[in-house]
């Protein structure tokens, strides 16, 4: 059968309206992607923001359990230390005949010792001087003090004028003996405290290698103590026969 040109063209192209739809689906597609994307947009960001905020929480909270773990750790060892210095002592009886503790009271020996009195006593005559000047200056400015409110009416101008002035600078060098005689005494009485101090603890440490103590203990750091191992007023005796 014979086929005409135009049917074989006719046969051999596609039909037009196929080629309208893949037009049409082309268009559509893409149209359709950007509003896709667009509309899910908020649900990716929303979606991102969750996921961010789960990481933050694992992040911290890995952090967190490693810091756990490594006071864990810490407190592990602290523990395992203290279990073995414990277990190195003796037990039961024997540990409680080892070791001796003693205490001793430093303020009450400062305070109670007739040897550390003494030494105040030298202290104070050593300042008795510049009391003694105090104690003048301050007189005399009482004394101009009084005139003041005695005379001061009856005074011309310029001699009350003369007197105020006279007691401000005795008010001044009042203050100035004050300071003086207090940082004087200040630094006297801390060189003594150390002095004393240094004598009594060369009587505990011989105290504690005549007795054999183990320790002996600053009153003031402890907590609690049975008053039999206090030592102190034997520190006082052993303290003033040296001197």
């Amino acid at each position: 059968m014979t086929r005409f040109p135009s049917e074989v063209c006719a046969f051999s192209s596609p039909p037009p309206f196929k080629s309208a739809e893949r037009h049409n689906a082309r268009g559509f597609a893409f149209f359709a992607v950007p509003l896709f994307a667009f509309q899910a947009a908020p649900v990716f960001v929303n979606l991102l923001n969750r996921t961010r905020g789960l990481m933050k929480i694992a992040v911290r909270f890995a952090c967190g359990f490693h810091r756990r773990r490594t006071q864990v750790k810490r407190n592990g060892l602290l523990v395992g230390i203290i279990a073995g210095f414990l277990l190195t002592l003796p037990a039961g009886p024997a540990f409680a005949q080892t070791v001796k503790i003693g205490m001793i009271d430093y303020q009450k020996i400062i305070r109670e010792s007739s040897a550390a009195m003494k030494a105040r006593d030298i202290l104070m005559k050593d300042l008795e001087g510049k009391r003694a000047q105090y104690k003048s200056e301050e007189d005399q400015a009482r004394k101009l003090e009084e005139e003041l409110k005695k005379e001061g009416q009856s005074m011309t101008a310029a001699d009350r004028q003369e007197k105020a002035g006279k007691l401000e600078k005795e008010i001044k060098e009042l203050g100035r003996l004050k300071s003086d005689l207090e940082e004087d005494f200040r630094k006297k009485d801390a060189e003594l405290a150390r002095k004393i101090l240094g004598e009594i603890s060369g009587v505990v440490r011989e105290y504690l290698k005549k007795e054999k103590l183990t320790v002996v203990l600053e009153k003031r750091l402890v907590v609690a103590a049975d008053d039999a191992i206090d030592i102190t007023d034997k520190i006082i005796r052993l303290y003033d026969a040296k001197k």
